[in-house]
């Protein structure tokens, strides 16, 4: 069982990776969320998982309908990162764009924002069932996160250091740094 599940998932995750994976599988199959897998939650699990596998309905998975499936989950998982390097891609040209449009029109240099801050805020957005894409790998989810928000940190930075606002022969300017 357990070179089993080594490579199922080898299919999909880095080695580093497979523990958070399966936290994440415990978490998916802790069906009222008490923290504990009980044998019913983990029959009625597997059982949901079979039917999508079983593609002829026979109550048996072949060996040639498990490759199909995981072979069909991994084309998947690849959509889905192709789709988000296209997005990277695109946002880093453009916040590229507005650091470099800041930096000539602004003397003063754009913050470092706290990595750690945003990887600990991500982290606990990945824990929780609410916001966490199933589909997709947490160590893929965890960069596209990260990208969006560093790309919104970035753009809400830019508006901060233009934006003045002149009241009373008094001038109001924005700046963002990271919070000690």
């Amino acid at each position: 069982m357990g070179s089993y599940l080594s490579r199922i998932s080898s299919y999909f995750y880095p080695q580093d990776n497979i523990r958070e994976e399966l936290a994440k599988l415990r978490n998916e199959m802790d069906a009222n969320k008490d923290n504990q897998v009980t044998k019913e939650e983990l029959v009625t699990y597997f059982a949901k998982l079979s039917d999508r596998i079983d593609q002829n309905n026979d109550g048996v998975i072949s060996q040639k309908e498990l490759d199909a499936y995981l072979s069909n989950q991994k084309e998947e998982i690849e959509h889905w990162k192709s789709q988000y390097d296209q997005i990277n891609e695109k946002y880093e040209a453009l916040l590229s764009h507005v650091q470099n449009s800041v930096i000539e029109n602004n003397s003063s240099n754009i913050s470092m924002i706290s990595d750690n801050s945003l990887k600990e805020y991500i982290k606990n957005e990945i824990m929780d069932s609410r916001s966490n894409i199933k589909l997709i790998p947490d160590s893929i989810e965890k960069r596209a996160y990260l990208s969006v928000y560093r790309a919104m940190m970035r753009s809400i930075e830019a508006m901060c250091q233009t934006t003045t606002i002149d009241l009373l022969n008094h001038r109001i300017t924005f700046k963002i740094v990271p919070h000690t």
